[in-house]
């Protein structure tokens, strides 16, 4: 393909890692946060400074940056948990925005002015290859006791605490796994796009992924994959529209908003049941 539209795919790859690591958060565990911009951000640079400064291979790097965004939402989550609903979203977003002014001031980061010079070694191959993986495990986790707890907790936590579930403990495992995904995804993204700045991480990258969730349907993994590359998709679909793409395209999400508020596959899902229950009914009439 295209060098063009091979950089679509390579972007929808690395924002369908973005995906996963908030289904885990939000979908399954019903955690409202939106850190994921951070911990993208935290993995983007200890892969690169790592690289450039310490002279570690490529793949040891990523697992770097996995490990250190993992940490670090082991760190923030021990206090942040305790908080629910819009305190915790308001907590991540305090959290999301301290990191983004942190990397600003910090000499090794080089500011505002970002890494420039990075290797370009995260290609469609590797990128789909770890999306595989991570994918993998994700639905690993989901059919096992972790998945089970997880689904509990999004459901009703004080009934999940009164069966004798450690919700804490479950909420810090989505968590720090939601941030390692994230992390992944930074350390990739940084060693495709060559460059890096604080500006890379901001807001509007992490209510964007939130979008993809909330489009796919809470909960459903598969439909939010299929979300992230529509969505990821759309606006280089409608650039030849040049200066009505971005209105082209925020006009096909409020349309989707309305009409499917639980996800485009819940919709799809509801009227498949409705036609096999108008089924059955003719045969039992007939």
């Amino acid at each position: 393909m295209g060098g063009y539209f091979e950089q679509i795919v390579i972007l929808i790859g690395i924002n369908l890692m973005l995906a996963l690591s908030l289904h885990v958060v939000l979908g399954e565990t019903g955690l409202f946060s939106v850190g994921s911009s951070a911990f993208m951000a935290i993995g983007a640079y200890v892969a690169t400074v790592f690289f450039l400064k310490f002279n570690i291979p490529f793949y040891a790097c990523i697992l770097f940056a996995g490990v250190f965004s993992g940490l670090t939402a082991l760190i923030v989550g021990i206090p942040t948990l305790s908080l629910k609903g819009d305190y915790l979203l308001m907590g991540t977003f305090g959290f999301a925005e301290v990191t983004r002014v942190v990397l600003l001031n910090m000499e090794v980061t080089n500011g505002a002015l970002g890494i420039a010079g990075i290797p370009i070694l995260s290609h469609i191959h590797n990128i789909y290859a770890i999306f595989l993986i991570l994918f993998f495990v994700t639905l690993l986790l989901i059919n096992s006791k972790v998945g089970r707890a997880w689904r509990a907790i999004r459901e009703d936590e004080i009934a999940a605490r009164a069966l004798g579930i450690n919700t804490a403990f479950y909420k810090n495992v989505a968590f720090v796994t939601s941030a390692v995904y994230a992390g992944v995804a930074g350390s990739l993204y940084a060693f495709n796009i060559g460059f890096i700045s604080p500006g890379d991480f901001s807001m509007v990258m992490a209510f964007t992924v939130y979008l993809f969730i909330v489009l796919g349907g809470l909960g459903d993994i598969y439909g939010a994959m299929i979300a992230t590359a529509l969505l990821t998709a759309l606006p280089e679909l409608l650039r030849s529209a040049a200066e009505y793409r971005m209105m082209a395209y925020g006009l096909a999400l409020i349309v989707l908003v309305i009409y499917f508020p639980r996800g485009i596959f819940d919709k799809i899902g509801s009227l498949k049941s409705k036609l096999q229950k108008m089924g059955e009914a003719e045969e039992e009439v007939r």
